[in-house]
């Protein structure tokens, strides 16, 4: 399971350093393979990019590599990672959010929700914030992969009202909480990472290390608007 892999420590053969901890992991677009894992250094906290082809062995806590200099530079990659995103079916059936993803050296095969197990050969789309699914044959017949998208049939709408568009000059305005003024505050809720991991616990003080973890984890918002 992918859940497993998140949080282990990476460890260099060559070296004997423990270089930093798995934070997430980055699976190709089709949603069949692990590619690698985004590693968050221990003293820097910055974040590399190791491929899972480089790792020589690991155990149930920890992944081991030859040498740390198989890492890159990982903070502009997209991981693509589908966990807790929501899954549709294309006829707009929510199937649930995911919550796992089975895997097994690396080679993905399913995803799993609250309401039943997915086979990721059936996966259309992977997004920000949703993933598609069909098991239907004529659907994915109109599955365009060439041009990276879903061939639908235009409908045209009687009487539709006119579309209003905006200026594309207009910015609209966004207030926002600076980060350092939740420092020493305390967080009123559990806030879980991309992966189900624990970013900060109830009750737990806010420091500049747990708003760094919670920018990595798009979960800053949350943070600030259950800090008191």
């Amino acid at each position: 399971m992918v859940s497993n892999l998140i949080s282990k420590r990476v460890i260099s053969i060559s070296e004997g350093n423990e270089i930093g901890y798995i934070l997430d992991v980055c699976v190709d677009e089709k949603l069949t393979k692990i590619l690698g894992f985004l590693v968050c250094d221990n003293e820097t906290e910055i974040i590399n990019y190791l491929e899972y082809k480089d790792i020589f062995s690991q155990n149930e806590e920890y992944v081991f590599i030859k040498d740390s200099r198989v890492l890159q530079f990982g903070e502009a990659i997209e991981t693509l990672n589908p966990m807790n995103k929501k899954l549709f079916d294309v006829d707009g059936l929510f199937l649930g959010k995911i919550i796992e993803i089975e895997e097994k050296n690396g080679k993905i095969s399913k995803i799993l929700t609250k309401n039943g197990e997915f086979l990721t050969k059936n996966i259309i789309s992977i997004g920000k914030d949703c993933v598609f699914y069909s098991s239907k044959k004529s659907f994915k017949a109109k599955f365009n992969r060439k041009e990276k998208g879903i061939v639908f049939e235009e409908k045209k709408l009687e009487n539709a009202p006119p579309v209003v568009i905006a200026d594309k000059n207009q910015t609209p305005i966004r207030i926002t909480q600076h980060p350092k003024m939740i420092l020493g505050r305390r967080s009123s809720v559990t806030i879980l990472g991309l992966n189900n991991e624990i970013v900060i616990k109830e009750g737990e003080l806010i420091t500049e290390k747990k708003i760094d973890q919670a920018k990595k984890h798009n979960k800053l918002n949350q943070l600030i608007f259950n800090s008191k």
